[in-house]
């Protein structure tokens, strides 16, 4: 037996059959019933057997009626409030480890920036289209003629002040992995401002 009653055949009479109008030949099925001899053309618009087919229970929000486990959720958002707590209290002395570990270079970085105290971190609350920004200044400690450039400036006896710093931002670098992503992307970038001047 098919999905669709045989008393669902609708009454009126359909179209002789034919090509339809976007040129696809009809299809036509005869009625298994004993009253009815006429053909039913499936291939119009509207669907000559109304079947119903079981609909699915619509899906709320929490706030339309659908039970929410609270003890779970509530447990789940204070676990998560105390992480970003304790990655809060701790987050520059988790900033600097990273930051050895990185400068790979011979210390270069470290050399350039002896004097100007290291790489500074910065936590901006004002950062909202990227995750982190890296930021190079050099200062000639004596005023000259030739451009400032690390290979000119060791010739000419300027010495270059270089202040690194490497700024985060706040609300998007809230967890270890982050934070250590981040400055990893950021040295890159010092590095290259460095070697390639």
């Amino acid at each position: 037996m098919d999905a669709c009653d045989e008393n669902e055949v609708p009454s009126r009479k359909e179209s002789p059959p034919g090509p339809s109008g976007n040129g696809l030949p009809r299809i036509l099925i005869a009625s298994h019933s004993e009253e009815d001899h006429d053909p039913v053309d499936i291939g119009s618009r509207s669907s000559p057997c109304r079947c119903t087919l079981p609909q699915k229970p619509s899906v709320r929000g929490p706030g339309k009626g659908v039970d929410r486990q609270l003890g779970e959720t509530e447990g789940a958002v204070a676990a998560t409030t105390q992480q970003r707590k304790n990655f809060h209290a701790r987050k520059n002395t988790l900033a600097r480890e990273p930051l050895r570990e990185l400068d790979v270079a011979d210390s270069e970085l470290a050399k350039l920036t002896a004097g100007t105290g290291g790489v500074r971190i910065v936590w901006s609350t004002t950062l909202r289209s990227t995750v982190g920004r890296a930021k190079l200044r050099r200062a000639p400690s004596r005023i000259s003629r030739v451009p400032i450039k690390r290979e000119e400036a060791e010739r000419a006896g300027v010495e270059i002040a270089y202040f690194l710093t490497i700024e985060l931002a706040e609300r998007i670098v809230d967890s270890e992995d982050r934070l250590v992503s981040t400055l990893a992307h950021e040295f890159c970038h010092l590095a290259n401002f460095l070697i390639s001047n």
